[in-house]
């Protein structure tokens, strides 16, 4: 996780847009700029003397509060930057994980496909003996054949899943790929998520998308302020001396002019902010049934997928090894042909991918709900950080 963190392409965007945000706060709590002007009257005259020449240092003043709010509209750009980091950081921990379980279950899959394949074989072999012997048929050979490639071909198919499943680790962990050492994990539920109601409690007051959503609330309101503050008449003041070539004299002049808000009062921003109000607020509320409906989605697979775990482990899976070593007994003493024993094992294999399949659904839906809820900081896939180092 600390690598997918420091390499992760989302989250160096996502950490540079807030920097972009402090710095367009930082502009906007900047005075304007003076200006220095200067103005020479009746230059060149015939009578050989000049007129008047006059230096003015003018300057701009913000009126109705407009420099503190367009400061406080940056800051709530900044602190919206913030949030949308800290969700993409819980994104990405998301991704990897979901990664690393999909890895973890595609190598056990592996693994069981491989030890499938060794069973044909073991098949294959024992009735192409008892052809040798003179006890077996060719019909016999011809289907253990087929079970042995069906076997092989099943575990191709698992190989390069596998592989797929590591590819996409390293991109969620931002890397090109992985090294070829075996990812160690365990398909082994942690400790069960929260109840739903506090889940959904949590996720409510700390999601980032939420978070985020009243985030643009706030910043309208402060878009708002700005707006009818920009009603306000620009003032603008200058000073500066005064020579007069003809009197030999100097003087200073005062000046203040003050714009007339007869036509342009802003009120095509006032009204554009008040509409941005609404919508902000009303994306809230979406957002907010978004992230419900996601909390009841995923809660419903975890409840799903935990029915399976169970019903695999109390009932299926020790059901299935009874019958294979019960099969494998009756096949040693001659009771039975090897055609019971392939089903047997294939039973008990398959009962075997049907509990991993729903091992990796329920991790897959606690971490969709960890995801959701976004409690604390974003927490790494287990042995995540020792695989990749």
């Amino acid at each position: 996780m600390r690598i997918a963190l420091a390499n992760h392409p989302a989250l160096q965007a996502a950490a540079m847009r807030v920097e972009a945000a402090h710095g367009r706060r930082t502009q906007t709590s900047l005075w304007p700029n003076p200006s220095f002007v200067f103005e020479g009257e009746a230059l060149g005259s015939d009578a050989g003397r000049g007129g008047e020449t006059i230096y003015k240092i003018e300057q701009a003043f913000p009126t109705g509060e407009r420099r503190a709010r367009a400061e406080a509209v940056a800051r709530a750009d900044a602190a919206r930057a913030e949030i949308e980091s800290v969700g993409a950081a819980f994104d990405v921990a998301a991704f990897v994980r979901h990664a690393f379980i999909a890895v973890v279950a595609a190598g056990e899959r592996t693994a069981s496909r491989r030890e499938l394949l060794g069973l044909a074989d073991e098949i294959l072999a024992a009735v192409e003996a008892q052809i040798e012997a003179g006890v077996g048929a060719e019909p016999d050979r011809l289907r253990a054949v087929v079970v042995r490639e069906r076997a092989a071909l099943a575990l191709r198919r698992a190989e390069k899943e596998e592989a797929a499943a590591r590819d996409a680790l390293a991109n969620a962990m931002g890397l090109d790929s992985l090294s070829e050492a075996p990812i160690l994990g365990s398909l082994q539920p942690d400790a069960a998520p929260p109840p739903h109601d506090d889940a959904l409690r949590i996720a409510l007051t700390h999601n980032a998308r939420i978070r985020a959503a009243e985030s643009r609330v706030e910043r309208a309101r402060r878009e708002h302020d700005l707006a009818r503050a920009g009603a306000a008449p620009e003032v603008v003041g200058a000073i500066g001396p005064r020579y007069s070539d003809p009197d030999n004299d100097t003087t200073l002049d005062v000046g203040l002019g003050v714009e007339i808000p007869i036509y342009d009062r802003n009120q095509g921003a006032i009204s554009a902010a008040v509409a941005e109000r609404t919508g902000a607020a009303a994306d809230l509320a979406g957002v907010r049934l978004s992230v419900m409906n996601d909390m009841r989605a995923a809660r419903a697979e975890y409840e799903a997928a935990l029915l399976s775990v169970d019903a695999h482990e109390d009932a299926l899976l020790p059901a299935a090894e009874r019958s294979l070593r019960l099969t494998e007994e009756a096949h040693r003493a001659g009771k039975i042909d090897y055609l019971r024993l392939i089903d047997a094992q294939q039973v008990y294999v398959e009962t075997r991918l049907g509990l991993l399949d729903a091992l990796e659904a329920l991790r897959h839906a606690a971490v969709s709900i960890e995801h959701i809820m976004q409690d604390g900081t974003p927490r790494p896939a287990p042995s995540a950080k020792e695989n990749a180092s």
